[in-house]
């Protein structure tokens, strides 16, 4: 298991703390149970990639160079 250091407000280390004693775990566990909450499973990717059509003749390198003409990037 790894041991990472972050550094956190003092308000949040303080509801972080009571937090854990009102679910009756360690401060360990409540961390690592919200971080993982909030992030996708192991190898979920990009699940919208690839999930639009496109119309025949569109290229991304065209519609970048419209964009770019008309200083939107």
């Amino acid at each position: 298991m790894s041991d990472p250091h972050v550094r956190i407000s003092e308000d949040l280390a303080e509801r972080l703390a009571l937090e854990a004693r009102h679910r009756g775990v360690d401060l360990d566990q409540l961390v690592t149970e919200a971080i993982q909450t909030h992030l996708p499973p192991a190898g979920a990717g990009l699940g919208f990639v690839g999930i639009g059509q496109a119309k025949p003749g569109f290229s991304a390198r065209v519609a970048e160079e419209r964009m770019e003409a008309e200083g939107l990037v």
